[in-house]
């Protein structure tokens, strides 16, 4: 019982910065490089920002821009979007933080990508209007973005921990998302077929997302 309760805790927590996994905990493990320790979710943070940027350079040059031309408006794009993911969650903890609840772990965990988005929008207005920046960098960088949206899509399919622990796909299968639901196929009815079946379909689903976007994410006209 007591092994359960810290699963749920844990679970409930959702701190994206864990740095002791235990055995009940596998959604977030530590990787050691030498004397450094970061935890996995960091390092692909990190990784993503460097395939974004990297993106941002290759449309950039293929446009005829120079990459350090639209550095204001990047920094802002990243700026805004960073805040704003993150100023919608500080807002629901504002009651805990008044009664003395304030939490480091808790303060960095949680994200939206709708608030990251307009957060992003807002600040490149802003900083384009202060600095008389008319030029538009809108498509170099618009596939970076849609590459974090499409990320963020795929990732949202693999929901699976928070509705088996929490909820078991309750009430009335309100929470069933698709993954628990071909894992309730395959392990619970050991309806192997059809748990394969709903599998293909989800992998039809994604990877037709992922073509729609390779077809419309870049903007640059492919000539020659």
């Amino acid at each position: 019982m007591a092994r359960d309760t810290r699963a749920v805790a844990n679970i409930a927590c959702m701190s994206d910065i864990l740095q002791t996994p235990t055995a009940e905990w596998g959604l977030c493990p530590v990787i050691h490089i030498g004397s450094l320790h970061a935890t996995s979710y960091a390092v692909t943070m990190v990784l993503a920002f460097a395939a974004a940027f990297l993106l941002f350079r290759r449309n950039a040059r293929r446009a005829g821009v120079a990459p350090g031309q639209p550095l204001p408006v990047l920094l802002a794009a990243l700026a805004g979007g960073i805040l704003g993911a993150k100023i919608p969650i500080w807002l629901t903890q504002i009651p805990s933080w008044l009664h003395g609840q304030f939490r480091w772990n808790a303060f960095f965990s949680g994200r939206t990508v709708a608030g990251g988005l307009l957060g992003g929008l807002l600040a490149v207005w802003i900083v384009k209007h202060r600095l008389g920046i008319r030029t538009r960098y809108g498509n170099l960088l618009a596939p970076s973005i849609a590459t974090a949206v499409l990320l963020s899509t795929i990732w949202a399919f693999n929901a699976f921990t928070l509705p088996m622990i929490m909820t078991s796909g309750g009430p009335l299968r309100a929470t069933e998302v698709i993954g628990f639901y071909i894992y309730k196929l395959a392990f619970d009815a050991f309806d192997f077929g059809a748990a394969a079946a709903a599998a293909l379909m989800l992998f039809l689903l994604i990877l037709g997302i992922t073509l729609a976007y390779l077809r419309v994410a870049d903007p640059v006209d492919r000539k020659g």
